[in-house]
């Protein structure tokens, strides 16, 4: 996960990305498809640094 952008892979290396638009997408995406157990407060303290830190639609350096 980077920024607002989430890329899940299948065991097949199929790729789906797409863009978390609320709070509670991002909670769906930890909790449910990676399997995180972390409170609501983990969570708001990562979507708040994201906020801050984070370059709006810039790729991943790493990718770039």
């Amino acid at each position: 996960m980077y920024n607002a952008r989430v890329t899940v892979r299948d065991a097949d290396g199929h790729a789906e990305k797409r863009w978390l638009a609320t709070e509670r997408e991002f909670r769906d995406v930890l909790r449910g498809e990676l399997g995180l157990n972390v409170s609501d407060q983990q969570i708001d303290e990562c979507v708040a640094l994201m906020k801050a830190k984070g370059t709006g639609d810039a790729p991943h350096p790493f990718f770039a």
